[in-house]
């Protein structure tokens, strides 16, 4: 699960959503919709 990880590339990714101004829980929305897709 996303927001356990420990990954630095999925810290990383979720940083740079939350900085965007979403919250956590929909920067681990995003991500997965987007990793989804490749």
């Amino acid at each position: 699960m996303l927001v356990y990880s420990t990954r630095a590339e999925d810290f990383q990714a979720i940083k740079r959503l939350r900085e965007q101004g979403l919250s956590v829980s929909e920067a681990v929305e995003r991500l997965v919709v987007e990793r989804a897709s490749r």
